[in-house]
């Protein structure tokens, strides 16, 4: 988490200084892009290693920061574009992001960790012959993972799922522009947006908890409630009162996923194997992200 808040803050800050696009593209996509995904990436998994019994809840609790950082940037970013341009919005993005320093420095080993590790280091020390590398000790938990059909329909859901989402915020706003809202109001509309991913954030963590609710089911059923509310957008996109209540729908189905993938990792491939398979899922998000938007035009 450390290291993706020190990569962030240096690409934000060195994207407001270049002046080429070759160069923006390397500070801000790849410098600001590889540290928000190990920012986040480790920040679930830390959760999903310290809470077993409320997992879902306290995975829940953790991304639905996301939804209230949407809800009050989103006003304050078009704010700060309006008064100091782009340069200054990016350098207090830098800013901001270098809190992640200092949040990850608060985070501990959790005792499961601690207790793997002590039988690593006794396994090794009792078989110095047999120790494989490092590399060939991941590659084999890659091919573990990939093993697993279930789990690789995970990653699959995530890139379909990113690839339409993301190409909704991207353009979302636009669209709404074109169709006569202002770009106060459809920046609002993004806040909106945020607050309700948010909130279903926190409620799909703490319903999940319950015994008799199945993760999975809960996870295609947001999916496919995301996916029907786009499909018809046409038919209600031109009033405002639709263009609201889109925003509300893909704040409120866009999120929940986050809150879920814990627990369905846990279950599919087991807690050792969390950490890996929560990056792979996340690779998979990143690649839907890095398609969409170019496929759409």
């Amino acid at each position: 988490m450390m290291a993706g808040g020190v990569l962030m803050t240096t690409g934000f800050v060195i994207s407001a200084f270049v002046e080429s696009l070759d160069a923006f593209l390397i500070s801000f996509g790849v410098l600001s892009g590889l540290g928000a995904g190990l920012s986040f990436t480790s920040s679930v998994v830390v959760v999903g290693f310290n809470f077993e019994r409320r997992r879902n809840l306290a995975t829940g609790v953790s991304v639905s920061g996301v939804g209230i950082g949407i809800f009050i940037l989103s006003p304050l970013m078009q704010l700060a574009k309006d008064t100091y341009g782009y340069n200054g919005l990016l350098l207090m993005c830098g800013a901001v992001s270098f809190h992640h320093l200092v949040f990850g420095a608060l985070c501990r080993p959790s005792e499961l960790e601690k207790l793997s590790k002590t039988k690593d280091n006794i396994f090794k020390h009792g078989n110095e012959r047999r120790k494989c590398s490092k590399l060939l000790s991941i590659l084999r938990e890659i091919v573990f993972l990939f093993s697993n059909i279930s789990f690789i329909l995970i990653v699959v859901s995530m890139t379909f799922f990113t690839l339409g989402v993301h190409l909704m915020y991207v353009h979302f706003s636009k669209l709404l522009i074109t169709k006569g809202t202002s770009e106060t109001d459809a920046a609002y509309l993004l806040s909106m947006s945020g607050i309700c991913t948010g909130i279903s954030r926190l409620l799909i963590g703490f319903s999940a908890n319950a015994e008799n609710i199945n993760e999975l089911m809960l996870f295609s059923g947001c999916f496919s409630l995301l996916g029907i509310s786009g499909l018809l957008l046409p038919l209600y996109v031109d009033s405002y009162v639709g263009q609201a209540c889109f925003a509300v729908m893909l704040g409120m189905y866009s999120g929940c996923c986050y809150s879920l993938l814990n627990t369905i990792n846990v279950k599919l491939v087991g807690i050792e194997h969390l950490a890996l398979a929560f990056g792979i899922d996340m690779f998979g998000a990143g690649f839907g992200s890095l398609i969409g938007p170019p496929i759409s035009g």
